[in-house]
């Protein structure tokens, strides 16, 4: 799948308030960073932010980091490009997610 092309249209397929919420309260506040692989088009990573000091979202399609960072008015998150199988060069986290059915990937 394309997410280069579908991230214009992302959030009107899967946004899904009630879940976002459900995945926050069970992630819950297990220190200061946390890195949110395949984070699309970053609906959990920025209600994550304001639970943590240091957020970053990743995922491997440029288009889904664009849609993520647009929404993040506050620049409350650190977004870049990446392959969850490889996290070398981000750092160390308190908290590592990869959410939803990102893993299947």
């Amino acid at each position: 799948m394309n997410y280069d092309i579908l991230a214009r249209y992302y959030d009107a397929l899967v946004k899904d308030d009630e879940a976002t919420r459900h995945w926050v309260h069970w992630i819950g506040s297990a220190g200061n960073t946390l890195l949110d692989c395949a984070c699309g088009s970053g609906e959990i990573t920025r209600q994550l932010a304001e639970k943590y000091e240091d957020v970053q979202g990743m995922d491997l399609s440029p288009a889904m980091i664009e849609a993520a960072a647009a929404k993040d008015t506050d620049h409350q998150v650190t977004w870049s490009t990446g392959n969850m199988t490889d996290l070398s060069g981000f750092g160390t986290f308190d908290v590592i997610t990869c959410l939803c059915d990102s893993v299947n990937y």
